[in-house]
């Protein structure tokens, strides 16, 4: 009998058979050159994109994976970033608002910007360090439990997956492997039924509070730039509006700066976040600048130079 040459492959199997032969004559030649030629035009943002075989090389080519540093500090940098910013030009902002003299917008600009820093680098330090704490005493807790009252334990995580969706039996039996490693099962409890993230038992306090008065300083001072500028200057002529006006714009472009940085770290859309740090910022700002101006308003013979 003669064998049946004819191929039944389907087009789908044919050309995942091409991909391999296609990937094998790379390999021969040169595997790790080839690997990296045929892989570099891949990154991280384009792998949803690319198709299966090239994302699994990219994988393995830049093994271990690929993430961005920094990011326990993420809230930190924007938490104080955003608020320094917005808050002393809303200081700006209101005196602006009310008819206060350049000096003294000045003064009580640099009176909040140290003070606001400091306020948010220690608020940052103890919040941090609370945080620490009560995941250290949870960890204690959970451990005494799986000490003295393992099946418990057991059971309550069982019932946590299966309220998941899982089967009773594979969330058992999984459990009942996870559970003879005690550091493991803590984690995945406190993570799990706690929502605690284990790892939070290794930040370092005083580092948030210190790049949280940083971001504050660093950005908080931008709204007061053309001011010191100003004060520095004894030729300035500028008036009062025009120098606010110019602080409104170097605002604006610190705000839309700190976003394309926090899409940037975030990896998630540059413009969107760009446009909402903006959006939030320029709104609180109004706000400040608008109580200062009803007051004026009212009080129209307050003149404080």
């Amino acid at each position: 009998m003669l064998e049946d040459s004819t191929d039944s492959s389907t087009p789908l199997e044919a050309k995942q058979r091409e991909r391999e032969e296609q990937q094998l004559e790379r390999s021969s030649s040169s595997p790790r050159l080839s690997r990296k030629n045929s892989i570099q035009e891949i990154t991280p943002e384009k792998l949803p994109e690319a198709d299966v075989p090239e994302a699994k090389s990219w994988f393995d080519f830049i093994h271990p994976e690929y993430h961005k540093a920094g990011g326990q500090y993420i809230k930190s940098i924007i938490y104080g970033g955003l608020d320094g910013i917005v808050s002393i030009f809303v200081t700006v902002a209101a005196a602006s608002g009310g008819n206060i003299g350049v000096t003294l917008i000045l003064v009580l600009g640099l009176a909040k910007l140290f003070a606001g820093g400091l306020s948010m680098g220690i608020g940052d330090w103890l919040a941090t360090d609370a945080e620490v704490d009560m995941a250290k005493r949870e960890r204690k807790r959970e451990e005494w439990e799986c000490d003295n009252f393992l099946e418990g334990e057991i059971d309550e995580m069982v019932e946590l997956y299966t309220n998941k969706g899982m089967d009773e039996a594979a969330s058992r039996e999984i459990m009942a492997i996870l559970s003879k490693n005690k550091n493991a099962f803590v984690d995945i409890m406190m993570a799990e039924e706690l929502g605690i993230p284990p790892d939070i038992e290794n930040e370092v306090p005083w580092k948030h509070g210190a790049i949280n008065f940083a971001s504050f300083m660093g950005f908080g001072v931008v709204p007061l730039l053309v001011y010191i500028l100003v004060a520095a200057s004894s030729n300035s002529h500028a008036s009062s509006k025009t120098i606010f006006y110019i602080s409104i714009a170097v605002t604006a472009m610190t705000l839309t700066l700190m976003g394309l940085i926090k899409g940037k770290l975030t990896g998630s859309s540059l413009w969107k976040s760009a446009l909402i740090t903006l959006l939030f910022g320029s709104f609180t700002a109004f706000i400040g600048w608008f109580v200062g101006w009803i007051l004026n308003y009212f009080f129209p013979g307050v003149n404080i130079d």
